[in-house]
C-alpha cells in the first residue's frame, strides 16, 4: 500500500510542478480543469482500497490535495487551506473513499448502478417491515448466469 501511495505523490507533484510552471498563463477555468484530471482524477483512482489505510499514508495524500488548491484558488500558499477546500467543495482524501464506497452501496440498493453489480445482491423479505440484504459472491453469480 504505501509503495502506491508514494508513487500517486510522486507523480501528482511532478503534474503540480508542470501546471506550476504555466499557471501565469491560463485563467482559474483551466487551471481547475488541469487539476481535476490529471491530480485528482489519480488521489480517486482505486480509493475503495485504499479506505481506512494508515493515517500517515492518508497524510500523504492530503498534503497532495493541500498543494493542489493555492493553485486552484490563487491563493498565496501560507494561508490556511481548509477553508480553500471547503470553497472548492473537497472533501478529505480520508472521506472522499468513503462517499465513493457508500455513493457506490446507495446506487446499488437503488438498482441505478449497472446490472452487474445490481445482480449481486438479492432482497429478502423476512417481514412486511424487515427487509435483508443479502450479497452473492461472485461463485454465485457466475452459477446463476450460467444456468439461465
Amino acid at each position: 500500500m504505501k509503495k502506491q501511495v508514494n508513487s500517486i505523490c510522486k507523480s501528482s507533484y511532478f503534474q503540480i510542478r508542470n501546471i506550476g510552471l504555466i499557471w501565469k498563463y491560463i485563467n482559474n477555468e483551466t487551471c481547475k480543469t488541469l487539476i481535476q484530471a490529471l491530480i485528482i482524477s489519480q488521489l480517486d483512482y482505486g480509493n475503495v482500497l485504499l479506505y481506512n489505510m494508515p493515517i500517515s499514508l492518508t497524510n500523504s495524500l492530503q498534503r497532495v490535495q493541500d498543494c493542489d488548491a493555492p493553485l486552484v484558488t490563487r491563493i498565496h500558499k501560507r494561508e490556511h487551506i481548509t477553508p480553500v477546500l471547503f470553497q472548492l467543495h473537497w472533501l478529505p482524501v480520508h472521506l472522499r473513499s468513503l462517499y465513493k464506497i457508500l455513493f457506490r452501496t446507495f446506487k446499488v440498493l437503488s438498482r441505478t448502478a449497472p446490472m452487474y453489480l445490481c445482480d449481486l445482491i438479492k432482497k429478502i423479505y423476512t417481514s412486511e417491515t424487515d427487509v435483508i440484504w443479502v450479497l452473492f459472491t461472485f461463485d454465485d453469480a457466475k452459477r446463476a448466469y450460467t444456468t439461465m
